[in-house]
């Protein structure tokens, strides 16, 4: 299901603009910081936007809301004759809209500060530059 979300958010990528960055990265950067101290963390995605007490761990998030404006078809219906036959059809205008992209990564360390798992949430168009420095923290630090 995330191959097929990330293939969607590439092709939205190409057509709202360039920086298509895969969750493949992003899983690959995440897993390579598991067992390693959360200022390793630091290093690739800069401070947290919020750290949280749950139990003996620390929740630390990092959390990007992007909106922009793109053009989003709109239904609508057109009405008329054609040779003095009614015509009802649809129409597809498209319409400036607001659209909301969110990135959220969590990553949970114990009390020795190690990381323990993380999660994201979100689309690539919203995680910035997180994909890529996370394949890059991969590639450098492979197992």
């Amino acid at each position: 299901m995330k191959g097929f979300l990330c293939l969607l958010a590439c092709g939205a990528a190409l057509i709202l603009g360039p920086g298509c960055a895969t969750y493949r990265s992003m899983e690959k950067g995440l897993d390579a910081l598991v067992g390693k101290n959360i200022s390793a963390a630091y290093g690739v995605m800069g401070y947290p936007s919020e750290v949280r007490e749950s139990g003996q761990d620390r929740v630390y998030s990092w959390a990007r809301n992007v909106t922009g404006i793109h053009n989003v078809p709109q239904a609508g219906p057109s009405l008329g004759k054609m040779e003095q036959t009614p015509l009802d059809a649809d129409n597809y205008p498209n319409q400036s809209g607001t659209v909301q992209f969110s990135c959220l990564i969590r990553l949970t360390a114990g009390p020795d500060e190690v990381i323990r798992s993380w999660s994201f949430d979100g689309n690539a168009d919203a995680c910035g530059g997180y994909p890529d420095k996370l394949d890059r923290y991969y590639r450098d630090h492979k197992r």
